[in-house]
């Protein structure tokens, strides 16, 4: 009888080790699943983060651009995608604006100069008629978006 029971208890303590084994192997499965669950929840808290803030960025340059460039509010989702791929905010409108056909280069203002010491003034500057060599980068690159969109050169 003695070894029944003996043999009765080891069993009971095999079975006992057997389930304590097996319960802190789920528990570790488990407690592994929510690391991971709580990974995925922050590094969506972050992307969503990281967009809001690029929407933010874009909205506060497009107002200021958009100022310039008369009907780019009407193509503002185009641009949006363009600055999503990393265009600046001015280039894309500009991109976009010339595809549609719609550019027209920012009006600047025009240049009174005054003769020293004199109060009347001279003349107006009008820029339209400089030589090429003598324009800004930001002025030959308008004056090439305006071409193109006049259709008179093909890129």
């Amino acid at each position: 009888m003695e070894e029944e029971e003996l043999e009765l208890e080891v069993n009971e303590d095999i079975t006992r080790k057997d389930n304590r084994i097996k319960s802190l192997s789920d528990k570790v499965k488990t407690t592994s699943e929510e690391r991971e669950a709580e990974k995925a929840r922050a590094d969506k808290a972050e992307a969503e983060r990281l967009t809001a803030q690029k929407d933010l960025e874009f909205y506060k340059g497009f107002n200021t651009v958009a100022s310039k460039y008369e009907g780019a509010s009407e193509y503002q989702d185009a641009i949006r995608e363009k600055t999503a791929l990393g265009l600046d905010i001015e280039e894309a409108t500009m991109l976009v604006m010339a595809k549609e056909g719609k550019y027209t280069p920012p009006t600047q203002p025009l240049v009174r100069e005054s003769a020293v010491g004199g109060s009347a003034s001279t003349g107006i500057n009008d820029t339209a008629e400089r030589a090429v060599d003598k324009m800004t980068q930001a002025e030959r690159r308008s004056a090439l978006l305006d071409i193109e969109a006049r259709g008179e050169f093909k890129l």
